[in-house]
């Protein structure tokens, strides 16, 4: 892949991601216990079905990935 081609990838990342599959399985299953919630005990919220990941809040940084991709493959962009 090309220095040119991974920018485009990394700008388009920024203007439309892909949708998390965390969140999309996670409203399916609180759908489900939702629905089958007895009545007792704690209702079942969203957030107990999407895992918290490491940088599940943070926005793509087009310019932190790239010097991120460098340092870790000491590759340097063309032009």
């Amino acid at each position: 892949m090309s220095s040119a081609e991974l920018s485009e990838w990394l700008a388009f990342a920024q203007l439309d991601p892909l949708p998390d599959p965390h969140l999309s399985a996670g409203i399916i299953s609180h759908t489900i216990a939702a629905a089958n919630w007895p009545g007792k005990g704690r209702r079942p919220k969203l957030d107990d079905y999407i895992p918290k990941g490491r940088y599940a809040h943070e926005a793509i940084d087009a310019d932190d990935a790239a010097k991120r991709l460098i340092q870790k493959f000491g590759a340097v962009p063309k032009g």
